[in-house]
């Protein structure tokens, strides 16, 4: 499950919201350091990535200064979706349960 899921969760409960296309308009350094504060970089890369094969993160994770210039570099290394709440939340990933908790029925 993926952004196509999260969408779809989000025009279902008619949330209004503001989609972005990472690999289009990317984010730059400071705005990855801005989101993914408070977030170990297990919790946002994506082990499926080929970038985090190549970068070798699976034989040891970085720094984070040096996980946040890679994403800013390769957008594939971030687990999607990324979703910022109403409040400054974030959700790594389509978490139906968190989006639920967010967003409920009205």
């Amino acid at each position: 499950m993926g952004c196509r899921t999260a969408r779809g969760f989000l025009l279902e409960r008619r949330v209004e919201f503001e989609a972005r296309d990472l690999f289009k308009q990317p984010l730059d350094e400071r705005e990855l350091a801005q989101v993914l504060a408070g977030l170990e970089p297990e919790e946002f890369l994506s082990r499926r990535s080929g970038a985090f094969t190549a970068l070798g993160y699976g034989r040891r994770i970085p720094p984070r200064a040096q996980v946040v210039r890679d994403v800013a570099r390769d957008p594939g290394l971030l687990r999607r979706p990324l979703m910022v709440g109403p409040r400054g939340e974030r959700v790594v990933g389509f978490d139906r349960r968190r989006y639920e908790e967010l967003f409920p029925l009205r």
